[in-house]
């Protein structure tokens, strides 16, 4: 007779003290209980309590019961749970070393707080907060509630190390479930090594083709018997073609070298490209870049172009370099057009519109960098010069600001006939100021002298007429170029007062 029957009818049989024979044709009836759960509870809602006898032949069914379930199981996994969800009693299995037998372990009748218990002991840290979540009776509930298994992978603590495991719950009957643990640790690492070689390799290939369209010849040398492969870019499949292969890469580079570049770039291009000055700077920087000037399709001047050169070192591997030359030619060309662009702006900014000489903004740069030199204790010979236009403003207001700028603008030549060396700054309506270096300054008496005579000749002919004053810096009493400036202007209003008071 089977386990399961005998155990219904010893059950049946000591029930017979009820005295209730509904009840016991109930019981003998197989279409209305056939299962050990199903005789136990009818007895219990007579009133039947087990006898010790009877409680052992439970108990003993439901061992064979938890291990019927179980027997194609543990073959995966290395420890099984069967969970009653309702009452929380759980029974643990666990596979011995060889994985070749089930042997049962401990029970308990709380499972949910068996799990908060261990979960801080066995649980790596990352992975704590998560199973706290998951191991929860009405988590559990709604996760299986539709009959399927519910799985999810985190880590434990093994050899104080972190082991991927996979947990399984298992839907029994509407309150169990069996759960089960598999150490899926390998398989785990083998795929995360998969995405990551596959991340980098897909990551890597699109660094290089973003990198290749920038170059037009690629080569990869190996750094210890000098081998190459030379690489090109095929416009069409935009993919590396091998274009050329050599023995001797850096003999190559002098032949070439001489050959393509000018000589004022050969010596610094072949400095870098000696072997071991190369290799010396890749140890140091990982990557070496250079920018020079080489002939492509001829020998022309229009096909001298400008080039780039990035060397580099290989992060997985110790005896290979890469070696890519592009063409920036025209790069070069446009930051050079903007260059010229922004210096001629740059110019224009500092210059006075109406005469063409330097303006305020230029004076001031000027006077700062003076101001700076004079600070540092400097060794300095300069003069200032401040000359002023007499009567601008009766020019303009008799015969009108075209006429006044004309005046100004002759005033200027005739600053600019008689100094040649020396900047001209207008810094005002009718203001000019001059910083005399070099000749000017050691003649400055004589060029001084010169514009005031013809000043006094253009007063006698109705042009135009400067008052000028000058002053030499004094490193001994003079600590900003102010104090200069101030005493240039004295001497200018005391010229001015002479000039009107002469007929």
């Amino acid at each position: 007779m089977p386990q399961k029957d005998l155990i219904i009818d010893n059950l049946i049989s000591s029930a017979t003290k009820l005295d209730n024979n509904d009840a016991i044709a109930k019981l003998q009836d197989e279409k209305y209980v056939n299962t050990i759960k199903e005789v136990v509870e009818f007895l219990n809602s007579l009133g039947y309590e087990p006898s010790k006898k009877d409680s052992e032949f439970i108990l003993d069914a439901e061992k064979q019961v938890y291990i019927a379930l179980t027997k194609s199981l543990y073959f995966d996994y290395f420890t099984l749970y069967y969970v009653n969800i309702n009452t929380g009693h759980y029974v643990r299995y666990t596979t011995d070393k060889g994985y070749d037998r089930l042997m049962i372990g401990e029970t308990g009748n709380d499972f949910w707080h068996f799990v908060k218990v261990n979960i801080p002991k066995v649980i790596y840290k990352d992975d704590q907060e998560m199973l706290y979540e998951v191991l929860d009776r009405q988590r559990l509930i709604n996760e299986t509630s539709n009959g399927k298994a519910y799985e999810i992978i985190y880590r434990i603590i093994q050899n104080n190390k972190p082991e991927f495991v996979k947990l399984k719950a298992t839907p029994i009957e509407k309150d169990r479930l069996v759960i089960g643990l598999s150490n899926i640790n390998e398989q785990k690492l083998k795929e995360i090594e998969q995405k990551d070689m596959l991340k980098e390799s897909i990551t890597y290939t699109n660094i290089a083709l973003a990198l290749i369209k920038n170059y037009f010849r690629i080569y990869y040398v190996n750094t210890i018997n000098d081998e190459y492969t030379q690489y090109s870019i095929d416009t069409e499949s935009k993919r590396l073609v091998i274009e050329d292969e050599g023995v001797r890469f850096f003999e190559e580079c002098i032949v070439q070298a001489k050959k393509y570049l000018p000589e004022q770039y050969q010596t610094k291009f072949l400095n870098l490209l000696k072997k071991e000055n190369l290799l010396k700077e890749l140890s140091e920087n990982k990557k070496v870049g250079l920018e020079y000037k080489q002939y492509i399709g001829g020998f022309k001047e229009e096909n001298l172009v400008n080039v780039s050169l990035l060397a580099l070192k290989l992060f997985n591997d110790e005896n290979h370099i890469i070696i890519a030359i592009s063409n920036i030619d025209a790069k070069v060309k446009k930051e050079e057009e903007y260059a010229k662009t922004l210096e001629h702006e740059m110019a224009l900014a500092r210059k006075d519109a109406l005469t063409g000489c330097f303006n305020r903004y230029s004076y001031l740069e000027l006077e700062g960098i003076l101001n700076k030199k004079i600070k540092q204790g400097k060794s300095l010979e300069f003069s200032v010069v401040i000359c002023d236009i007499n009567d601008l403003k009766i020019v303009n207001d008799t015969l009108g600001h075209e006429a006044g700028d004309r005046y100004i603008i002759d005033a200027k030549q005739m600053l600019s006939d008689v100094f040649h060396n020396s900047g001209i700054y207008r810094i005002g309506g009718d203001e000019f100021v001059l910083i005399l270096e070099g000749s000017d300054y050691y003649k400055r008496d004589y060029l001084i002298e010169i514009i005031h005579k013809k000043s006094l000749y253009n007063k006698a002919n109705n042009k135009v007429v400067l008052a000028c004053g000058y002053s030499d810096f004094d490193n001994k009493i003079d600590r900003s170029f102010v104090s200069v400036f101030i005493r240039a202007d004295q001497s200018m209003y005391q010229n001015k007062k002479e000039l009107k008071q002469q007929n």
